[in-house]
């Protein structure tokens, strides 16, 4: 019975090794952006980002990363995090800097876009642009909570 256990798990598990130098992708999950009003907004989030060289193997199954000095989170990953970049163009993604070292996103507003009640609760909310975000991270937020 243990090794029928042993071989179901296994299955899901991959061998990967990364060379020093070679370019890979970070997996930040769970990246959460949270707002003020506490609510993630984690299904639109960047999934993948990089590519950033691997600079070292550290143990069996974790390796550290040459990430920009801006970047608050530690730079050694498991392997399952990371993903091989393959081709010559990637799609960069770049770490957030206001990304701290739990992986939560430490968003400031910095100006209100618009207004508007929110027809199934009711609640007045405002559109608030993040400070050092693009504007397509703008979101909507409860007034309330922004006042208090």
């Amino acid at each position: 019975a243990q090794q029928i256990m042993k071989q179901r798990v296994d299955g899901h598990r991959r061998e990967v090794e990364f060379e020093v130098g070679e370019k890979v992708f970070l997996k930040i999950r769970p990246y959460r952006q949270q707002t003020l009003a506490r609510r993630a907004n984690e299904k639109l989030s960047a999934r993948f980002y990089g590519p950033y060289d691997v600079e070292a193997r550290v143990g069996k199954v974790a390796y550290r990363l040459k990430l920009p000095a801006d970047v608050k989170i530690h730079p050694t990953f498991h392997v399952s995090q990371l993903k091989k970049m393959v081709g010559d163009n990637p799609a960069v993604s770049l770490i957030p800097p206001q990304l701290n070292a739990e992986g939560v996103l430490e968003a400031t507003p910095e100006a209100v876009l618009g207004e508007r009640v929110n027809p199934n609760s009711g609640q007045e909310e405002v559109l608030i642009r993040w400070k050092g975000l693009p504007d397509f991270e703008s979101s909507w937020e409860w007034k309330r909570v922004i006042q208090g």
